[in-house]
């Protein structure tokens, strides 16, 4: 790798910077660091979809017994799930998994 990958990847890579699950890198930044930024803000399209899919995100992670949700590019997914017996992947959604195969 140059020298420019490997100074973004360790600045991203920074705990100081990164150590909390919702680090806040400001545009001007992240700009600095070199990567090529478009602001979504520029683009109001991608801008709603982007918001739409957090907003959901969040509703569904807080007013959930939902813990972890993973998707791949070709919609399979996995959902785990607070029950009483604690944290484990929810019976319907692996039925709906092997049923879409």
């Amino acid at each position: 790798m140059n020298d420019k990958i490997d100074n973004i990847i360790r600045e991203f890579e920074d705990h100081a910077l990164t150590k909390s699950y919702s680090p806040h890198i400001p545009l001007q930044k992240c700009k600095e660091l070199g990567p090529k930024i478009e602001p979504m803000e520029d683009n109001q399209k991608l801008q709603d979809a982007v918001l739409t899919l957090h907003h959901i995100t969040m509703r569904t992670l807080t007013d959930t017994p939902i813990l972890k949700i993973v998707e791949n590019h070709v919609r399979k997914a996995y959902i785990y799930s607070n029950y009483q017996s604690g944290y484990r992947e929810s019976q319907n959604f692996r039925n709906l998994l092997e049923s879409s195969e």
